[in-house]
């Protein structure tokens, strides 16, 4: 009995880290999202190929994830 209740707790405990990890990836991938669309509204004032870097290494970080999740 007592282990089956040490194992429901870990169980219960892997569960709550899985569902904090997620809901912070989620705030990230959000706060992302919003920083690319305001830094989008701001370069609607330049010409379409400033705001297109030539090649990945001159990319931010959230660039990248958005190129990789729109591919």
């Amino acid at each position: 009995m007592a282990q089956e209740m040490e194992a429901s707790s870990i169980v219960s405990r892997a569960r709550t880290a899985f569902h904090s990890a997620a809901a912070k990836a989620e705030r990230v991938f959000t706060d992302i999202k919003k920083s690319d669309l305001a830094t989008d509204r701001g370069s609607d004032k330049q010409s379409p190929n400033a705001s297109q870097p030539e090649s990945p290494e001159l990319m931010t970080a959230s660039q990248r994830v958005i190129l990789k999740a729109s591919v």
